[in-house]
């Protein structure tokens, strides 16, 4: 098991640091791909009471947010 992609706002430090063991890192890290609005829609749809309850969830809900904004030139 190797690590090669990272949520939004997390570090390979984050992740070493939750795994027990001595974890690898791949020599290119990508990005975790910001979910799109029907990604999101489906994912409440499909559990209402769990789909963004943690901090990852967060971070790429409003990763999405900003994108949007971005792409109107919302400030």
């Amino acid at each position: 098991m190797y690590l090669d992609v990272l949520f939004p706002g997390e570090s390979v430090e984050d992740v070493k640091a939750d795994v027990p063991w001595d974890l690898k890192v791949a020599d290119t890290i990508h990005s975790f791909p910001v979910p799109y609005d029907e990604e999101i829609d489906f994912l409440r749809r499909f559990s209402p009471i769990s789909s963004f309850p943690n901090q990852v969830g967060v971070h790429l809900m409003m990763e999405n947010f900003m994108c949007k904004m971005a792409a109107n030139n919302i400030r």
